[in-house]
């Protein structure tokens, strides 16, 4: 498997140290960001593979992150999240497939 670049984006900094803790374990490099901006800043300077984002933040959310982030750049984009929306998001406009 060949190593990746991963921005890793969640409002709680914890999250973001444990997903990086496991995925720097299999000797990816992994960057975090806590906010939609700081990650859209990141972008403007670093290249990612992946990028695997939080759905439920203040301010963009990660379904808006995700479409900005399609359209700019060439990155895969995974959302998570641990209080899952009470509707999906629209698939079509996000260009992903979401697994409930």
């Amino acid at each position: 498997m060949r190593r990746k670049r991963i921005l890793v984006v969640d409002d709680e900094p914890q999250m973001c140290e444990l997903i990086k803790a496991m995925l720097e374990h299999d000797l990816h490099t992994v960057l975090t960001a806590t906010s939609a901006s700081g990650a859209l800043q990141l972008l403007q300077t670093e290249t990612f593979d992946v990028m695997i984002t939080d759905y439920l933040m203040p301010g963009m959310k990660g379904d808006q992150l995700g479409v900005n982030v399609k359209h700019q750049y060439q990155i895969k984009v995974i959302m998570l999240s641990a209080c899952p929306p009470t509707r999906p998001p629209r698939e079509i406009q996000l260009g992903v497939k979401l697994h409930w």
